[in-house]
């Protein structure tokens, strides 16, 4: 299938590059001020965490699907398979006030931590996620054996894997349906502490 892209004529209007990159740069790094965290990501990483944005966000994947544009399954609420990615953090204390906003909301869900062989957390959470239950989808990495040695989530290897428990019920334990994944160190957070089983 063929795209066609139709440029303005200067009957219209012209473009101007210079112009358009000057303003590309001027919004960069008004972005970089207000979110410093930004800065300091390597290339790669916070090429994928853009990646990951635009392929979640409801908005732009409508907006795409609206263009004729098919890269992937689109990501909208109707999907039973959906999941939102939040951000990377460098540290437990970002994470830590992220989770205890989502603890804190009426409309708490559990949510999912992953922690990657960069050291950078991310946090994940389902459309099927409830109060008690997480979900999602993660690649088995395994040895020439077909044994599997450890999971992966976007491409990035996964070293610990855990997930949220709200105040009450089972606490900092694991309840009888958490299950330990191979590989991985797993962990339940409660009240701002990762608690290892």
């Amino acid at each position: 299938m063929e795209r066609v892209v139709h440029l303005p004529t200067p009957s219209i209007g012209s473009i101007s590059i210079e112009e358009k990159i000057e303003n590309l740069n001027e919004k960069k790094e008004a972005l970089l001020k207000k979110f410093p965290q930004f800065a300091s990501l390597r290339e790669g990483i916070s090429k994928e965490y853009f990646r990951q944005s635009i392929e979640n966000s409801q908005k732009i994947r409508r907006e795409l699907l609206e263009m004729g544009f098919k890269t992937s399954t689109p990501l909208l609420r109707s999907g039973g398979y959906e999941e939102y990615n939040n951000t990377n953090w460098a540290n437990t204390f970002y994470l830590n006030n992220y989770l205890e906003s989502l603890i804190n909301s009426p409309y708490y869900v559990e949510v999912i931590i992953l922690k990657f062989e960069d050291g950078y957390y991310t946090t994940v959470i389902g459309p099927r996620n409830d109060a008690n239950n997480s979900y999602i989808n993660l690649t088995p990495r395994r040895d020439s054996t077909g044994t599997i040695i450890g999971w992966q989530y976007n491409g990035r290897n996964i070293v610990e894997f855990g997930h949220t428990h709200e105040a009450g019920g089972y606490g900092p334990n694991p309840s009888p349906h958490d299950g330990a994944l191979p590989g991985v160190k797993n962990f339940i957070w409660y009240r701002g502490t990762l608690y290892y089983y």
